[in-house]
């Protein structure tokens, strides 16, 4: 096992924060936990933060009984440890049998990532479908038991493939069981052999798609926001953006992708046929067409997560805390009158809970719509936009109401801005040391 001394690796994060700003690193030891120098490096590390105030942050692959060794999650916090790989591959205690890692225990799985969340570090997992004891109804099972009781917040999904060089290839050629002669198909998003629970080809791959789909559902990405502590929350939403960008738009596996796919005409693989230009250009900008109406779909997703799970004021909770009150009070609905009075009283008996910034000030100077209400859903203004664009394509050109196309125009702006601020901001600030760059 080859290594870098603590010294090593401190003095390389210094130079690259002095001099370019560098400040988060992945450790891509296959398991860092059984690195002999862990604790060293981890030392080094709390010296550079603490003591320098260097904002070196990192993420790190580790075994599943990685928490049990003594102080070694405590102190991969006090390191700068944000987020962990860890290669679960299934939860079934019989597919674990199958990948050979008999240490890993189903029960322990719970245990483990709690121990990570109390220390503010996310979890990230490696989960592997096609197992011999693989069902259909068995992998739907276990991905609620993923979301619902182990509580993992990200999640990255492989169909099981027999890379040459691996045991499960040499296996299989020795048996001359079938394997697709084409690498290029092995990159774990395709099936390559065949899976005696999947008998219909395509069915694995179908059922693929649905667990990235699944997991990276609005529900269950709100559920894991809302939980998230203020240190991950932006990163955790960064990787929502970015994986469901790759597995649901692109259609390829996150850590193969990035936003906006380049494709050249002449780029064609061996043994296939260069399309023509007019044939290339239809079919790539259909294709950039539909990109970009997913990419849309996927920010104002993005929006409205933010706007439901983004961590609340002291103010926006005490008025969240008497709007819930006034509502236990009355046994029918309130009118719009009776609702905006409520809302006066309540945001009356607010105390100044925060000394705004000079921005916050500016921006609620001028905006109206922020200075007046606070906004914790996008619903109506998507509304507005698809009851706009209905009427185009109904060519109702004279039923679309110009002060309706402009006010949802003015708060799909602000909503943006406001986002996009959040978002920017976030890169910047890190409150356990201080620093605002």
């Amino acid at each position: 096992m080859r290594v870098r001394s603590a010294e090593a690796i401190a003095r390389a994060i210094r130079e690259n924060w002095l001099h370019n700003r560098v400040n988060f690193y992945f450790f891509t030891d296959d398991n860092f936990a059984r690195n002999p120098q862990w604790e060293r490096i981890f030392d080094a590390l709390i010296l550079l933060r603490e003591e320098e105030k260097i904002d070196v942050r990192f993420m790190m692959q580790v075994d599943v009984l990685s928490y049990k060794i003594r102080d070694f999650v405590s102190k991969a916090r006090r390191a700068g440890c944000t987020q962990v790989f860890i290669g679960m591959e299934s939860i079934n205690p019989e597919s674990l049998k199958d990948a050979g890692k008999g240490q890993n225990k189903a029960s322990d799985y719970s245990n483990l990532i709690s121990a990570w969340h109390n220390a503010q570090v996310a979890t990230h997992v490696g989960y592997i479908l096609g197992f011999p004891h693989d069902t259909e109804e068995s992998i739907r099972k276990d991905l609620q038991r993923l979301m619902q009781e182990i509580q993992v917040e990200q999640a990255s999904f492989f169909i099981l493939t027999p890379l040459p060089g691996s045991r499960d290839h040499f296996e299989m050629a020795r048996k001359a069981e079938y394997m697709d002669p084409d690498y290029n198909k092995y990159d774990s998003i395709h099936e390559t052999t065949n899976f005696p629970n999947f008998p219909v080809p395509g069915s694995l791959k179908q059922l693929y798609y649905e667990a990235w789909e699944t997991f990276y559902s609005f529900d269950n990405m709100k559920r894991v926001l809302s939980r998230a502590s203020a240190r991950n929350y932006w990163d955790i939403m960064r990787n929502y953006i970015w994986y469901k960008n790759a597995a649901i738009l692109e259609r390829r596996h996150p850590m193969m992708a990035g936003f906006f796919r380049r494709k050249s005409r002449q780029a064609m693989r061996s043994g296939v046929p260069v399309p023509g230009r007019w044939e290339f250009l239809k079919g790539r900008t259909r294709e950039i067409r539909i990109y970009l109406k997913g990419v849309v779909k996927l920010l104002w997703e993005a929006q409205e997560l933010w706007l439901h799970t983004r961590p609340r004021t002291a103010a926006e909770q005490r008025l969240v805390q008497e709007m819930g009150r006034i509502y236990g009070l009355v046994e029918r609905r309130l009118t719009v009158s009776e609702l905006h009075l409520a809302y006066q009283r309540a945001k009356s008996q607010l105390p100044t809970l925060e000394i705004p910034s000079k921005f916050s000030l500016y921006w609620q100077k001028w905006n109206l719509f922020y200075a007046n209400r606070r906004v914790f859903t996008r619903t109506d203004i998507n509304e507005n936009w698809q009851r706009i664009v209905d009427r185009v394509r109904q060519y109702r050109f004279p039923w679309i109401s110009p002060i309706r196309f402009f006010a949802t125009l003015w708060f799909d702006v602000q909503i943006t801005t406001m986002f996009a601020y959040a978002f920017l901001q976030s890169h910047d600030r890190n409150p356990e040391l201080g620093l605002n760059n």
